[in-house]
């Protein structure tokens, strides 16, 4: 008779021995795979993470090129046999050899020079010989300045203190003295007129002359120089109070000349009488030559 259950040889909610269990049997395919089969691990003789001795490694071989170059190899610093930063001895430095060109210039050239040199200073020397000297002397007619500041060291002669119009107003005694710079005569009797300008130069006016500045003779009247001018040099004129020509000479005058007649003009003793400036006797005494 039929009964609830199935039967055996049909499909059971738990299968059978033989039949396909939940767990697969030990000749089936296992959730962990058989000895023989692929491990998740890889066996000893397939390939590992870490290369084997044999292979190649992170770090390079012996045998492998390094980052420091080998000794046979190019070194950073050149080798003494190779190019170096300065040159060599046997080759171009920057200072010229002795047998190379140097920055003196040529032998040809320092001959020229000299030539040159030699013919300019021969030149300058026949110049100097055979032009006269410009140095001027108290016995020459050359000139060098102004007479009276030179050769009779008074520069308080020239220009005059007053003019000869001046004078004349203020009824003063006047030595006009003509000269040229450029006359030997006239040099030396700068020293004359120098000597003379000592005792009579604040009662007389010395008043030189130079001819040079004079203008033409027929503009001329009494109270001007150019008025006496006789054409030569030295030439010396003495004017009184009263505005007389007392003395008229050319050439070269002594002290004692002009000396005897500014005495007759101021009423002094002569040189016979006495050497010093007094005047004559008046009341029987005596007194000396004051400023007017």
């Amino acid at each position: 008779m039929g009964i609830s259950l199935p039967p055996i040889t049909g499909r059971m909610p738990v299968l059978p021995i033989t039949g396909r269990m939940p767990v697969l049997p030990i000749t089936g395919r296992m959730p962990v795979l058989p000895i023989t089969g692929r491990m998740p691990v890889p066996p000893i003789t397939g390939r590992m993470p870490v290369p084997p001795i044999t292979g190649r490694m992170p770090v390079p071989p012996i045998t492998c090129r390094i980052p420091v170059l080998p000794i046979t190899g190019r070194m950073p610093v050149p080798p003494i046999t190779g190019r170096m930063p300065v040159p060599p001895i046997t080759g171009r430095i920057p200072v010229p050899l002795i047998t190379g060109r140097m920055p003196v210039l040529p032998i040809w050239r320092h001959l020229v020079s000299h030539c040159c040199l030699i013919l300019v200073t021969l030149v300058s020397c026949l110049l100097l010989w055979s032009t006269p000297s410009a140095l001027a002397g108290l016995n020459d007619d050359k000139y060098d300045g102004n007479i009276f500041v030179i050769y009779a060291g008074n520069g308080s002669l020239v220009p005059p203190r007053v003019s000869l119009a001046e004078a004349m107003k203020r009824q003063r005694p006047a030595l006009l003295v003509f000269y040229l710079d450029d006359s030997s005569d006239c040099k030396q009797y700068s020293i004359v007129v120098s000597r003379l300008q000592g005792p009579y130069g604040r009662v007389a006016a010395f008043i030189p002359v130079n001819i040079d500045t004079l203008s033409p003779p027929d503009t001329y009247t009494s109270a001007e120089p150019g008025y006496y001018y006789q054409g030569l040099v030295p030439q010396t004129v003495l004017i009184d109070q009263q505005g007389k020509v007392v003395l008229n000479e050319t050439g070269e005058l002594t002290y004692e000349q002009v000396d005897d007649v500014f005495r007759e003009i101021f009423d002094l003793l002569p040189r016979a009488k006495s050497v010093q400036l007094k005047r004559r006797v008046i009341n029987e005494i005596n007194t000396q030559l004051s400023e007017n």
